[in-house]
């Protein structure tokens, strides 16, 4: 990230006007930077680690906060969630959300840093982008070019893609397993618009096909959870026990609010008391 963005982004931050940009939130680098050098310095000086519990929120723009500021974003939230219900050490929730982020997008470098494995929870969000049609349906015209039936498309056609996200998930599930690090993964929702390119999309045919798709990814989600003995948030099924007429959802239509937010924070947070109670 390049000084002059760096600087109008300070700006709107200082009037608390909330900005959507690509990468890590500018809070989150600082965070960043700190840790890195504070284990540098461990290293240099070969002081004892301090036995912190991290709390490392991988994901997409709802875990970066989309359409709101850092300090209203779930990670955040969370973090003062936890920290209020605990009366030991305090936990750090650091958000690695990235806007229109996929699986493929998740970084682990930063465990590299982080000297106390067993006290860290990766709480995972993958899926929305990954199950995006205007995606998926790219491979799908490449491989079927003009023999594209539109009205008879439906979920089944897409049924590749799920196999190939879901393979690639499970990759991912197993490094972090394989370094005894706790697990939480965040469920799909229903979304009352699309993108088409750069095009917000209302068509209720093309809504339908999106949300039957996301449903599957969200069934994937719920059987590589079972699998592997993980928490999984079915925010599919709680959103709809919480709300009605969509109103977890952001006025864009795609996005989450802060709503859905505070219920999603609560429930990690309830999920985290109970591993750190060894339930």
């Amino acid at each position: 990230m390049n000084f002059i963005k760096k600087s109008i982004i300070r700006i709107f931050k200082f009037f608390k006007i909330p900005v959507n940009y690509s990468g890590l939130r500018i809070e989150t680098l600082e965070i960043l930077k700190n840790i890195i050098a504070e284990n540098e310095h461990i290293l240099k000086n070969k002081e004892k680690v301090e036995n912190k519990e991290y709390i490392l929120c991988f994901g997409d723009s709802n875990t970066f906060g989309w359409n709101y500021l850092y300090e209203d974003s779930l990670p955040v939230l969370l973090g003062r969630k936890v920290n209020e219900s605990k009366k030991r050490k305090k936990a750090v929730a650091i958000n690695l959300g990235k806007g229109g982020a996929t699986i493929d997008d998740l970084n682990m470098s930063l465990l590299n840093y982080l000297k106390s494995e067993k006290n860290i929870t990766a709480v995972l969000s993958y899926g929305l982008n990954d199950a995006l049609l205007n995606n998926i349906i790219k491979n799908y015209f490449y491989k079927n070019k003009s023999n594209i039936n539109w009205d008879k498309l439906d979920a089944e056609d897409f049924k590749e893609d799920f196999g190939t996200f879901a393979k690639k998930y499970l990759k991912i599930l197993k490094k972090f397993l394989n370094k005894n690090i706790k697990i939480i993964i965040i469920g799909l929702y229903k979304v009352k618009n699309s993108r088409i390119e750069n095009r917000w999309v209302f068509d209720a045919k093309y809504l339908k096909l999106q949300n039957d798709i996301l449903s599957s990814y969200n069934k994937k989600l719920k059987e590589l959870a079972a699998d592997n003995d993980i928490f999984f948030i079915d925010t599919w099924n709680i959103f709809d026990n919480y709300f009605k007429d969509e109103g977890y959802i952001y006025k864009d239509g795609f996005h989450l609010n802060n709503k859905a937010y505070d219920i999603v924070a609560e429930k990690v947070k309830d999920i985290l008391l109970k591993y750190n109670s060894g339930k």
